[in-house]
């Protein structure tokens, strides 16, 4: 975990100062790809929400819009706050106004009870399918302890960011040689593989 975490940074710094590199976010997942989850403590049931831990310019670069509140800061990262989406908000607390209330929900091991405060709702962040609508989904800061797994979004000065590829080869080779990157692609290509289960 110290070596991921170690090498994710200092991809995130080579990124970051990067010229061809306009923003770049770090976060355990990206949208229509939710793999993880955490069971919430709805009255006396467990529920389970998507679960993604996110940076400040998550929201930005992948279009999610607040409805209300605000969206995470770098210094939220150690605070027990989460921004909510519309199914999460009306799953959890129904019709009441979710901002300011406490969030309770079950940490990774299943069983550690943890709260958070709610400080924003978004816009619906998830698809509906015919099998379904998703879960509803619930983002808190990205810090240290939640680095078992770690998703870059790079948004790029040239337009094509295919073009952008064997740079960021490059640059997570230079970056640390203990850690690989792995499903190296854009974001329409990313799209287009994980959403052909559901066409």
């Amino acid at each position: 975990l110290a070596t991921q975490a170690d090498a994710a940074q200092k991809l995130l710094d080579k990124l970051k100062a990067h010229p061809d590199v306009e923003r770049v976010s770090m976060s355990t997942t990206i949208p229509q790809v939710f793999s993880i989850n955490r069971d919430v403590i709805v009255g006396d049931q467990r529920v389970a929400f998507n679960f993604a831990a996110t940076d400040q310019n998550f929201a930005d670069i992948y279009g999610i819009k607040l409805r209300s509140g605000r969206w995470l800061l770098d210094n939220d990262i150690g605070k027990q706050v989460v921004v909510l989406d519309p199914a999460a908000a009306v799953k959890a607390f129904g019709d009441r106004d979710a901002i300011g209330l406490e969030l309770r929900f079950l940490d990774a091991d299943g069983r550690t009870e943890k709260s958070a405060t709610v400080i924003g709702i978004t816009e619906p962040v998830t698809l509906d399918f015919e099998q379904g609508s998703d879960r509803p989904s619930m983002f808190v800061p990205m810090q240290s302890d939640t680095l078992w797994g770690v998703s870059f979004a790079i948004r790029t000065r040239d337009k094509t960011p295919a073009n952008f590829l064997p740079a960021l080869e490059r640059i997570g080779a230079d970056a640390d040689q203990r850690v690989a990157l792995f499903n190296v692609r854009t974001y329409a290509e990313a799209f287009e593989r994980n959403g052909g289960g559901f066409r």
